[in-house]
């Protein structure tokens, strides 16, 4: 563990090295608190720990260039046997959608040569291979997950709320566009970084809310609370009116 050292960059492991010296077998590793801030950086974590199951690092830094709240995502899809990501379990489902999603963001990235593509993405020919995709098929890929997504509404709600009973609603709202099988904990990060809340968001806060024939916003259910449940599991679907109680 080496958080807060002010490492500032991880240089890549020259392929020479790697075949003189011994693999490090290092599984668990943190590095929150660092000023990283490059792609590259993540990357060169595979040259060195190539069995590193276990990462804590910091979100922030990495952000800049990237779509909102894509940094975990970027991380996943990055590190190829990453099963814990700060603290946060990483499933099939969810290591499947962040490989696609970067794949598509490569895609839609420019016209970049397959040299200069690998060059920025060392894992771009594994993951084109994984999924059947190739430099032509990019843009396609990205549609094709862009069909996969659906849009919410996320509302503040204030005060104790119960079940079908009428709430006031505080805002007009924030509109998201997501996976469908992102878990809920997920959810609730990209939630916390959109509506700019100062602390994590419990999935007991989460409601499934309606519009009645008399115009009154009623709570249909709530969230389910297993946060590593996707939204699947809550029921949200395309045009979902979600309520975050405050």
């Amino acid at each position: 563990m080496i958080p807060s050292n002010v490492i500032a960059t991880i240089p890549r492991r020259a392929t020479a090295s790697a075949v003189k010296e011994p693999t490090l077998s290092i599984q668990y590793l943190s590095i929150s608190d660092n000023p990283i801030s490059s792609w590259n950086d993540v990357d060169s974590l595979v040259t060195w720990f190539p069995e590193l199951y276990e990462l804590s690092i910091s979100f922030e830094p990495l952000a800049s260039g990237i779509p909102p709240g894509a940094t975990r995502n970027f991380v996943i899809a990055r590190l190829p046997v990453l099963r814990k990501l700060n603290g946060t379990e990483v499933t099939e489902r969810e290591r499947t959608d962040a490989e696609l999603f970067y794949l598509s963001w490569i895609g839609r990235s420019g016209q970049l040569s397959e040299n200069d593509t690998e060059a920025l993405h060392p894992r771009w020919k594994e993951l084109a291979a994984k999924y059947n995709t190739s430099t032509e098929k990019l843009k396609q890929a990205a549609e094709n997950l862009g069909s996969h997504m659906i849009s919410v509404k996320v509302v503040k709600l204030h005060g104790a709320i119960t079940r079908q009973q009428p709430v006031s609603i505080s805002d007009t709202g924030t509109t998201l566009r997501v996976l469908p099988t992102m878990s809920t904990k997920v959810f609730g990060m990209k939630l916390k970084k959109a509506l700019r809340l100062s602390s994590q968001v419990d999935p007991k806060a989460l409601w499934i809310l309606s519009t009645s024939e008399s115009g009154e916003t009623v709570p249909l259910r709530a969230f389910d609370t297993d946060p590593l449940h996707d939204l699947t599991w809550s029921g949200v679907e395309e045009g979902s009116l979600i309520g975050l109680e405050l």
